[in-house]
């Protein structure tokens, strides 16, 4: 086999991991995927549930027939019930979950819109000159004051998993 460089193709590998958020010096990155295999009663749900525990995740959706066996070493997650799956049967399972995912995503993209439509109206506001739309007086008008958009996630990317 003849390799042929073609001009001007280097690779440019990113300064940062994309998709990470910073986590503990002594736990894995967040961004992966973690497999645990042992036979049975080995550990793997106690081993599993505490590093998620660690890592510190805004959001867990749990696919496991033993969700509700395991009740007592998942509650600490605080798992939501509607995050849970236990029908295996039901071949859907994971579009549900990518719908969740997604939501998520919509939710994080609005806030983000929203936050600069809020910067806007702050530059306009403290310009006199400037006439400032009512839909736009009306968006950030809340309870007597002008308020920024809130995110569950108090701003921060989500952190699921």
């Amino acid at each position: 086999m003849k390799i042929i460089k073609a001009p001007n193709t280097q690779i440019k590998v990113p300064d940062q991991a994309s998709g990470t958020y910073p986590t503990d010096h002594q736990l894995p990155k967040a961004h992966g995927i973690f497999v645990a295999v042992a036979r049975r009663k080995g550990g793997k749900s106690v081993a599993i549930s505490n590093l998620a525990r660690m890592m510190d995740y805004d959001r867990i959706f749990l696919i496991s027939p033993t969700a509700s066996s395991n009740k007592t070493i998942l509650d600490p997650l605080g798992i939501d019930g509607e995050d849970i799956y236990e029908d295996l049967e039901d071949k859907n399972v994971i579009n549900y979950v990518i719908e969740k995912v997604n939501q998520e995503r919509d939710d994080y993209e609005k806030y983000l819109k929203e936050l600069k439509e809020y910067k806007d109206f702050l530059k306009m506001l403290n310009n006199p000159t400037t006439l400032i739309p009512d839909t736009m007086l009306l968006q950030f008008y809340k309870n007597g004051v002008f308020r920024p958009p809130q995110h569950k996630y108090t701003g921060k990317s989500q952190r699921l998993l």
